[in-house]
């Protein structure tokens, strides 16, 4: 005798059937007599409903005719808690962050990845790029998502290597949209080689003052 077993996906879209409630699928009614597990409790839909909530939701905004691509996580901002803006390093992208995002979402707070311009899921211009350019996109962020679409007043920009450098560069404008600055493993340069480029000169100076050094010091071979 041939043996027939069917497997429904609880994830299909759910409809009311003869008083229960059922997956809608085009092939139930070739199995009338298909008995289906009762429903999970509302306890753990309820935990569901709220996990989904969390996950990171995926986005696109243009900065200059460029997409810039982000990842958001965790409830809409209050004025008491500034969403968090994560800024990754040379060669990495908004992934980098991927722990620190779920983690800082589980903790009820706003939190907010971005691709620089020639990482990750952003475009990839044939352009000269700059700590200023990437600043520029930083407060461009800001502005036009944590701002004017999730209602937020200002942010808090978290750096890692380049992108340290990048949030002190946006940060050096003054700019009310950045409430407070925060480094990891901050670059002073493009590379420890190379002399300054144009626009670094205040986030350099930001750096030394921070860790109180009045003006740069040059390695002897």
């Amino acid at each position: 005798s041939l043996s027939l077993s069917l497997s429904l996906s609880l994830s299909l879209p759910l409809s009311l059937s003869r008083g229960r409630l059922f997956p809608s699928h085009p092939l139930l009614p070739l199995f009338p007599s298909l008995s289906l597990p009762p429903p999970p409790p509302m306890a753990a839909l309820a935990a569901l409903t709220a996990a989904l909530a969390l996950a990171p939701e995926q986005g696109t905004v243009w900065f200059r005719g460029h997409a810039t691509r982000f990842v958001r996580a965790g409830p809409l901002a209050s004025p008491s808690s500034p969403p968090l803006l994560l800024i990754h390093g040379f060669g990495a992208s908004s992934a980098h962050w991927r722990a620190t995002v779920s983690r800082a979402a589980e903790r009820g707070r706003t939190v907010y990845a971005m691709d620089l311009l020639a990482f990750g899921g952003s475009d990839k211009p044939r352009t000269g790029y700059s700590v200023e350019i990437w600043a520029d996109q930083i407060l461009h962020f800001i502005q036009e998502v944590i701002v004017e679409r999730d209602g937020a007043r200002q942010a808090v920009v978290v750096g890692n290597s380049l992108g340290s450098l990048a949030c002190l560069s946006a940060a050096a404008s003054s700019s009310p949209l950045i409430g407070a600055v925060a480094l990891f493993n901050c670059a002073i340069g493009m590379n420890s080689k190379a002399r300054p480029l144009p626009g670094c000169g205040r986030a350099e100076a930001i750096f030394l003052s921070l860790i109180h050094i009045s003006e740069p010091t040059r390695r002897t071979p």
